[in-house]
């Protein structure tokens, strides 16, 4: 951590930097001469190093310190490792093997900075096992801690790590069934994802990692919008050999949704009156009205019950696409998956769509051309959100319940996995469209998708990474919030162990004062320990981890038991909800 440089201008000393723990606790303070020189940082990073090679430890203890992972942030930590450990060997030589254990990161404000390759090879949303650790704690004390640090630090800490412990619990909850829900969704390639190392690699000066996703597989636009629309006619419903009484549902299922395109075209006619429109409405409602009329003679022969309710809605001559059918709304399975698989690519598209619109477009013409683009595929997202509230309301009829939860604007949002990690993303999920239908794995129909992938590999190959990176993405937003309440519980027993030792130290002191005004004042302070100690003891009680206070409890089995059995319910969870 370096201060700031105007209050040194024209200065012998041009600054100052500190190692500091995550706690803020200062452990080493070195000058900087000439600007940030990486001299400098060495020597107060090998003071600090040599802490760990001091010092008198019991055996138990020793093994405690030797096993901590070091994890370290640098603000230009991508450029200060790269000959790190070449300089410590010339410099430090009995410290390399302390250097070498170090992970390092780049802290989470300062690599939105850097470039897109640092966020995967030194962001630590992607470490391992530190949580929500993002780095830019040496800048948060600076305003306050002068006038309030000596007031508070104490008094509020207890409460500060049970409300962060509250905080990673809900938020690890969240992540942990959305994690399930994405999982299921994907269930048919998460097998061969979980085989992927997480580890980030360089490839020349371009960073790989499964959390990226790869640019030389993204398509133009134009392709984009083009496979959209195809994708979007080729999802054929799956044909079942029923007969008649099949041909009369599936033709009305068809004619359903172009009842649903229409309502969506003569809406938007109202704001831009189009002749060209006009014209499309016209002749779509012409040929609807042929197919319909064939439908009815036929629908009026399977289903003579619906004839009465047929000739009331005819006195009332609703408009075209707003006639009710009257079908028994016997949907498939396999027509659900085709209708999420549809979704996901709409809203997938879209972002895309708008990502290249932002980047590329710069004039009236380009610009133009990408709006109507994006409004084309708005307009289709209307339909589907129709075609699913339509269908969600039909099922409700006729089975009085549905595991379909309704659909809003909010359920079909999708973080960009185009684009790094930004900040607050972890706090933010996926819509419910990504994980609450989660239907079973459907083998897919070799006339419509095999035949669509072959003609459209590239496109194919990019929307399955774009899942890929939202699975992995997912996956660590949730381990890094189930890390960061396991650390938080460690540090409240850590807490306790120091209120309860500095109990200790004043009862010591107060039977060996030599004035009985000293004696006072090291009985009060024991005493307000002692009730510190105890109010910690009735919180962990309170939150449900009374076993954390017995004698002998060991932390670290505690972590491996809590996760073999949050892992074996996040498998129980996965399957179960494919099979609904």
């Amino acid at each position: 951590m370096m201060m700031n440089k105007k209050k040194f201008k024209n200065m012998a000393v041009t600054g100052t930097l500190n190692c500091q723990c995550s706690h803020v606790f200062v452990l080493s303070s070195v000058d900087m001469h000439y600007g940030e020189r990486f001299s400098n940082a060495d020597m107060a990073l090998a003071i600090e190093l040599r802490k760990w090679t001091s010092g008198t430890f019991n055996a138990a203890l020793r093994f405690e310190i030797d096993d901590i992972d070091q994890v370290a942030t640098y603000d230009i930590a991508c450029e200060y490792t790269k000959h790190l450990r070449e300089r410590f060997e010339k410099h430090f030589p009995e410290l390399v093997h302390l250097v070498e254990r170090i992970r390092w990161g780049v802290p989470a404000l300062h690599v939105q900075g850097h470039q897109d390759s640092c966020i995967y090879l030194f962001g630590t949303a992607y470490m391992d096992n530190v949580a929500h650790f993002h780095g830019e704690s040496a800048e948060q004390y600076w305003p306050e801690c002068n006038q309030l640090g000596a007031l508070v630090r104490q008094m509020n800490l207890v409460v500060t790590l049970f409300d962060d412990l509250a905080l990673a619990k809900s938020n690890y909850e969240k992540k942990f069934l959305h994690f399930v829900g994405l999982t299921a969704t994907h269930q048919d390639r998460v097998v061969r994802w979980r085989t992927l190392s997480r580890t980030p690699r360089l490839v020349g000066k371009e960073a790989v990692s499964v959390y990226k996703h790869g640019s030389t597989k993204v398509p133009s636009q134009q392709a984009i919008f083009q496979h959209f629309i195809k994708d979007d006619e080729s999802f054929a419903r799956t044909t079942v050999s029923k007969g008649v009484v099949a041909s009369l549902l599936d033709e009305g299922l068809e004619m359903q949704e172009e009842q649903h395109r229409l309502s969506s075209l003569i809406a938007q006619s109202t704001d831009h009156d189009l002749e060209s429109r006009k014209k499309e409405i016209e002749s779509r409602l012409n040929k609807l009205e042929t197919r319909l009329q064939d439908w009815r003679k036929l629908q009026k022969t399977l289903m003579p019950g619906v004839a009465d309710k047929v000739a009331a809605q005819a006195l009332t001559s609703p408009p075209l696409q707003a006639e009710k059918l009257f079908l028994p709304s016997d949907f498939t399975s396999a027509e659900r998956t085709i209708s999420r698989r549809r979704s996901h690519n709409n809203v997938k598209a879209t972002n895309a769509l708008r990502r290249d619109k932002i980047k590329n477009d710069r004039y009236q013409k380009e610009n133009m051309r990408s709006s109507e683009r994006i409004r084309e595929s708005l307009r289709h997202r209307e339909v589907w959100m129709t075609i699913f509230a339509s269908a969600r309301a039909a099922i409700l009829m006729l089975d009085g319940e549905t595991k379909f939860p309704a659909l809003t604007e909010a359920d079909l949002y999708m973080k960009p996995i185009m684009d790094k990690r930004r900040l607050g993303d972890s706090k933010l999920s996926d819509g419910a469209l990504w994980t609450a239908l989660a239907p079973q794995v459907q083998e897919e129909d070799e006339d419509g998708m095999d035949i669509d992938k072959q003609t459209n590999s590239e496109l194919d190959d990019w929307a399955s990474e774009g899942d890929q990176v939202q699975w992995f993405r997912a996956e660590a937003e949730m381990l890094r919030w189930r890390e960061q309440k396991e650390q938080k519980l460690a540090e409240i027993l850590r807490v306790r162990r120091s209120f309860l030792k500095m109990h200790s130290t004043w009862t010591t002191l107060s039977a060996s004062a030599v004035k009985p005004g000293y004696a006072a004042f090291a009985r009060q302070k024991a005493a307000m320990y002692q009730r510190m100690a105890q109010d910690t003891a009735t919180r962990l009680a309170s939150a449900g981890y009374s076993e954390f206070l017995v004698e002998g409890f060991n932390l670290v089995e505690w972590v491996q038991q809590e996760r073999s059995t949050e892992d074996a319910k996040f498998e129980r969870l996965v399957y179960s909800k494919s099979s609904e």
